[in-house]
């Protein structure tokens, strides 16, 4: 693994990146964002699964169709994108209300950023890329 001491020390970025994935079972597909969770399920059960990274400024999110009798994703299919802009943000105060209410992934003048970060994600997690994705 990589060495995690010269980011508590301040002296070096360890990683600039950080990357998660979230697996939801919306109950009502007209306010997905309300009663979403199914952590702890199995995962045969789950809906759709959300593929996130996160970098200095930036959070982005796409979320894929689950199929649950091979547990992968349908990377066919995008459902949904995230963007948000975290640029400004005192990192010590993670107040996600402040930074994650305005969607940008559809709005002019992001294309680059959205772009940039997609190809992480997809290097990260697509299984084109050599990686499986089992939950």
């Amino acid at each position: 693994g990589v060495s995690l001491v010269p980011a508590l020390d301040g002296s070096q970025v360890v990683k600039t990146a950080a990357f998660s994935q979230y697996p939801r079972k919306p109950k009502d597909l007209e306010v997905p964002w309300q009663s979403n969770g199914i952590d702890h399920s199995d995962p045969a059960k789950f809906d759709y699964m959300g593929y996130s990274v996160r970098v200095d400024g930036w959070r982005y999110t796409e979320w894929y169709p689950w199929i649950g009798d091979s547990l992968v994703a349908n990377w066919t299919t995008l459902y949904a994108n995230e963007l948000y802009d975290w640029r400004g943000a005192d990192n010590a105060n993670m107040d996600y209300d402040l930074y994650e209410n305005v969607n940008l992934a559809n709005e002019r003048g992001y294309e680059v950023v959205l772009l940039e970060l997609r190809t992480m994600l997809k290097t990260q997690f697509e299984p084109r890329h050599g990686r499986t994705q089992r939950a």
